[in-house]
């Protein structure tokens, strides 16, 4: 499973009238394609959690594509770049499911 919706991903907040329900959609056609809904069901409650949530969902498409490149272009050298390759390389393979 290497396929997922593309970005741009974008967060919205307040739908359906419900300031403590995030969205997320992606915003990269004519329409906007519903990714995620993060919400925790009392009113008011962990607003801030909710919001950091749906930010951290919202850029899962630019910091896979940022890790990818990371990797392709070889940024570091020597025994630290092994290391961190190994982490981003877990990261994109658990981003897209393989």
């Amino acid at each position: 499973m290497s396929q997922h919706t593309p970005g741009p991903w974008k967060t919205l907040r307040g739908v359906d009238d419900d300031d403590t329900r995030w969205i997320v959609v992606a915003a990269g056609s004519d329409r906007e394609y519903l990714i995620a809904t993060i919400e925790n069901g009392q009113p008011g409650d962990c607003l801030e959690t909710e919001a950091a949530t749906a930010s951290l969902v919202s850029a899962a498409p630019d910091l896979l594509a940022a890790l990818k490149e990371y990797i392709e272009w070889g940024a570091m050298t020597g025994s630290d770049r092994d290391l961190f390759d190994e982490k981003f390389r877990a990261a994109i393979e658990k981003a897209e499911g393989t």
